[in-house]
């Protein structure tokens, strides 16, 4: 059974996000946690946009892939906040998902 499926073409931010995720020593060794915790707030997420939310703020987003590859309503507006660096290293991935009003500023 999937809990979750991220629909884009490989690593998504090429070789540096796989760069990221191998210096990551603790990733490795507990995975089933990123499992659970991404599963449970694709939930949270869908409960409150089922429920009539119009937007979501994200806070040090990083380099969270949800609003690429959840199914969100055409009206959601999704607003990330981090560092410059992160957001620009987002901006230059290029991916969008075209049912989301998106804003990365």
């Amino acid at each position: 059974m999937r809990f979750f499926m991220i629909p884009l073409p490989g690593n998504w931010l090429g070789e540096k996000g796989e760069q990221i995720a191998n210096a990551i020593g603790f990733s490795r060794d507990n995975s089933w946690s990123f499992v659970a915790r991404t599963f449970l707030f694709d939930e949270f997420t869908m409960r409150h946009v089922r429920e009539g939310y119009d937007m979501v703020l994200n806070l040090a987003a990083g380099l969270d892939a949800r609003p690429y590859r959840m199914d969100l309503p055409s009206s959601l507006q999704w607003v990330e906040v981090d560092l410059p660096g992160i957001i620009d290293e987002k901006k230059s991935s290029e991916q969008r998902n075209p049912q989301v009003q998106f804003d990365k500023n």
